[in-house]
């Protein structure tokens, strides 16, 4: 919207999230972001043109990616610290982004914190932590191979 109304330049992210969405103008883009029922999967596959704009140069898709990822970094490394680990295992599309994936694992690696890209389904943290106030080991690493 701010590129839409200039209260920020216009650049290639513009173009291709109205052509994403079907969207010609705010109207549009408001219809389809709030009034069309989408669910959150459709709504999170914005993402990926996030990424090809960012993949293509685009700097605000860029700093789209970044601030986002390490938002999540942050409050991964915070909750690391918390539950006393030292390994945060990730699970989720926005993952498949190299540059979303970088912006994050940087910004955990200056905290200490090793990422690794899970295999296994993300309830499977759960039972891990489960595991280990039960004094039940479990190692993942075996089940990620």
């Amino acid at each position: 919207v701010k590129m839409m109304d200039s209260r920020l330049p216009k650049t290639s992210i513009l173009e291709k999230a109205l052509q994403f969405m079907g969207a010609k103008d705010v109207d549009d883009l408001v219809k389809w972001s709030y009034h069309e029922g989408h669910r959150v999967k459709e709504i999170a596959s914005l993402a990926r043109v996030v990424h090809e704009s960012a993949k293509e140069g685009d700097e605000t898709a860029n700093a789209i990616l970044k601030r986002n990822a390490e938002e999540l970094a942050m409050s991964s490394s915070q909750m690391s610290k918390r539950l006393g680990v030292s390994t945060v295992y990730l699970k989720g599309g926005m993952f498949d982004s190299c540059i979303y994936f970088n912006f994050f694992r940087s910004y955990l690696e200056n905290c200490n914190v090793r990422t690794v890209k899970s295999r296994v389904n993300a309830a499977f943290g759960a039972l891990l932590l489960a595991a280990r106030e039960a004094s039940v080991t479990l190692d993942i690493e075996e089940v990620n191979d």
